[in-house]
């Protein structure tokens, strides 16, 4: 097969999938899991996110609860609701 084919061309054809066999056993050992982390950490900055913002949503209701509620208080407190 070789004599078929030239030794310049065999030589090439092995010399490229020798670099495409390098080039796959970079990305596999190196890049891929160097992005499965990141995208791991990606999903855990997401989950933080989304749980401050839930976090910041009860604490605006809350503000607006007290907003509501402190004139009801203040009424309650002038009429000696909380005196002893």
């Amino acid at each position: 097969m070789i004599k078929l084919v030239g030794i310049k061309r065999f030589v090439v054809v092995s010399l490229l999938l020798a670099i495409n066999l390098a080039a796959v056993a970079v990305y596999f050992f190196s890049i891929d899991p160097e992005l499965q982390e990141a995208q791991g950490q990606l999903a855990a900055l997401n989950g933080e996110i989304s749980e401050l913002q839930t976090k910041n949503a009860a604490i605006k209701q809350d503000i607006e609860f007290l907003k509501e509620n402190i004139p009801k208080y203040n009424a309650l407190r002038d009429n000696g609701f909380f005196s002893e």
